[in-house]
């Protein structure tokens, strides 16, 4: 048991009774301290809601003073009335809007430069595009510049398909001698979407400043990762994108955790119009060796104050009408050795296939070929150690927002040779694993369920998808796929089962221009072809085979 009382502009934790775990969970909030005198904890008030947060989802009890907002009530001031909410315009959205979508389409209509930090989860992507198709409609508009990680660039470039009619896009990719072709045919057209990444605002920044100006709407995915205003990627991004105007900020982790990390937010928001000493100044308390370490805030209300009318944030559950189910696919790009591997390995397996196709190929022999470009893309590691691997780091930078928000998450592999891998990747989220070798089964199970510490479940998918209850998790993340559907699903339903409370995200890896991507294709365009042909009754072999190397 935690008393909650107010002390001012701070918020104090006593506990009743001292546990590790819930000093874990205070340790984890911003300008929480400590005082061994009076022996309690205290926060500032503005990050309450975000403690009992905590406290409720990790089952600890608590009791609040009367002045302090239940957690139940502060859901309830944040949440809009979608029931029966319209867009502003009569506009047609390619694919069907959620209610809060329209919200945010709503509020991007009527806001130049804004921030969107919706939870990971709740289509941020759509609704920038879905923003952008409208203004240009509207005349307000004329191009769009997409600003995203590396490993999203074309997952961006799907977006845009899925959810709009452009096919003008032109992605700013590859080796310097291929990138200067692609600034030629910018500079000679200037296609309608430009979409980038982050280091390449630096490296080309002379290239950018000729052409920023004739994209007049900017979007900038994951802006959480411009915080630091000394980063030369930070500066680039602070000339080029000074006076656009209509800019987006996109990101699912909320920024306000360290005040200082705002700056480059507010500034390009036009919130703010100082330097970052003045700015720490005014909003920091300084201390520690010399003086010059952040110890503490100030003047908070006021840094609310600049966000309220520029931020939109809603948590999954606290939007209504969300399906079961939601689905979401990141593409990552293989780059250097590991797209070098894949190429090889692909042209080895394509003739030794294509060599046996006219003969009563073995459907078991097939897949076992076809198994190795899947190891590829997930578990390089196992062709050569001195290479990097796309998926782990792509998960690694995914599950930091998911963790981030509270929430515990799954991944499942089908290689056990990655599973190594897997767990250094997540060790600061305490992972626990399960394989076929695993014997206390159980034991793993009840600690992923009920120690708010584990935060991770790893596990080879044909080991754990039958008679395991993970609903702690509300995320399963694929590195990679099983072939046949209904595998696939009973791994989904190890956290969308009996016992779970919350929309449950299913999250695919999908290594662009691979395998993996027509695996993919076939599921969603030609499941009874692949399950017929996985259970060996009467599918087209060679159609199937064809397909899955591209040549159809």
């Amino acid at each position: 048991m935690v008393e909650l009382k107010i002390s001012g502009d701070k918020v104090t934790a006593k506990l009743l009774k001292f546990n590790w775990n819930i000093v874990e969970l205070i340790k984890s909030i911003p300008t929480r301290k400590y005082d061994p005198n009076t022996k309690l904890w205290s926060i500032d008030k503005i990050y309450t809601e975000q403690l009992i947060s905590k406290f409720e989802k990790n089952g600890i009890l608590y009791k609040a003073s009367e002045n302090i907002i239940p957690k139940k009530e502060v859901a309830e001031t944040n949440k809009v009335d979608l029931a029966n909410i319209k867009p502003l315009i009569n506009f047609n959205f390619k694919t069907n809007p959620y209610p809060h979508q329209i919200y945010g389409f709503n509020f991007g209509l009527t806001h130049k430069k804004w921030l969107l930090a919706d939870e990971q989860g709740l289509g941020k992507t759509k609704q920038i595009i879905d923003i952008y198709v409208a203004k240009k409609q509207l005349g307000e508009v004329k191009r769009c510049l997409i600003v995203a990680k590396t490993t999203l660039k074309y997952n961006w470039m799907q977006e845009f398909k899925i959810h709009s009619d452009i096919n003008d896009i032109v992605v700013v990719d590859g080796t310097k001698s291929q990138r200067e072709k692609v600034w030629k045919e910018i500079l000679t057209r200037f296609p309608e979407v430009l979409i980038t990444n982050y280091e390449n605002l630096r490296v080309d920044l002379d290239e950018w400043k000729k052409i920023v100006k004739y994209y007049d709407f900017v979007a900038i995915d994951e802006s959480h990762k411009i915080k630091n205003p000394k980063a030369q990627v930070t500066k680039a991004i602070m000339e080029l994108f000074k006076n656009t105007p209509n800019l987006i900020l996109a990101t699912g982790t909320p920024i306000i955790n360290k005040i200082e990390e705002c700056y480059t937010t507010l500034r390009l928001l036009n919130a703010i119009n100082c330097s970052y000493y003045q700015f720490t100044q005014k909003y920091c308390v300084f201390g520690g060796y010399g003086g010059y370490q952040i110890i503490g805030y100030k003047n908070i209300k006021e840094i609310e104050a600049l966000l309220k009318n520029r931020m939109l944030r809603r948590k999954k559950d606290e939007v209504l009408n969300l399906p079961n189910k939601i689905r979401q696919t990141i593409y990552v790009e293989l780059e250097g050795k590991q797209k070098r591997l894949y190429n090889t390995i692909e042209q080895e397996i394509t003739a030794e296939l294509l060599a046996e196709l006219g003969t009563n190929l073995n459907v078991s022999n097939a897949l076992t070929k076809l198994l190795r470009l899947k190891q590829v893309t997930s578990t390089p590691e196992v062709f050569t150690e001195e290479i990097n691997n796309a998926k782990i780091e792509a998960l690694v930078e995914l599950l930091d927002d998911i963790i981030y928000n509270g929430h515990k998450a799954i991944i499942f592999t089908q290689f056990k040779s990655v599973i190594t891998k897997l767990v250094e990747a997540t060790k600061k989220y305490n992972p626990v694993v399960i394989t076929g070798d695993t014997k206390n089964r159980q034991e793993v199970v009840d600690e992923f369920q009920n120690n708010p510490n584990v935060k991770i479940f790893i596990g080879t998918a044909q080991s754990c998808r039958e008679g395991l209850t993970l609903t702690a998790a509300d995320y399963v993340i694929f590195l990679d796929k099983e072939w046949a559907p209904a595998y696939v699903e009973q791994a989904e339903d190890r956290a969308h089962r009996i016992g779970q409370n919350k929309p449950v995200t299913i999250i695919s890896l999908i290594a662009k221009d691979t395998i993996d991507e027509r695996i993919e294709n076939i599921l969603a365009g030609k499941k009874s072809l692949f399950e017929s042909f996985i259970e060996g009754k009467g599918a087209n072999t060679k159609e199937l085979i064809m397909q899955l190397l591209g040549k159809l």
